[in-house]
């Protein structure tokens, strides 16, 4: 994983960050995929609902990231970050 991504994740504070973030996420994963544990949508989303359902025994959090009533973009960033390692 690019630790340039990650610093993304962690910066993610509104839908344009989200977005500047999903493109460059998109762009690593088509020209690296070697580096990507899971580049099918398939197991993306399989290692995803490992990734969340890890964090419910706390309804507080999700992967170490506390939740309110509504996730933040930066959560959003980080679900996909942690699914495709």
């Amino acid at each position: 994983m690019s630790t340039d991504l990650d610093a993304m994740a962690d910066g993610i504070g509104s839908p344009r960050d989200f977005a500047s973030f999903l493109a460059r996420f998109a762009t690593e994963v088509e020209r690296k995929p070697d580096e990507w544990n899971n580049v099918y949508l398939s197991t993306f989303l399989e290692a995803m609902d490992r990734w969340i359902s890890s964090s419910i025994d706390n309804a507080d959090t999700i992967g170490g990231q506390l939740v309110r009533q509504q996730p933040s973009w930066k959560l959003f960033g980080r679900l996909l970050l942690a699914a495709a390692t």
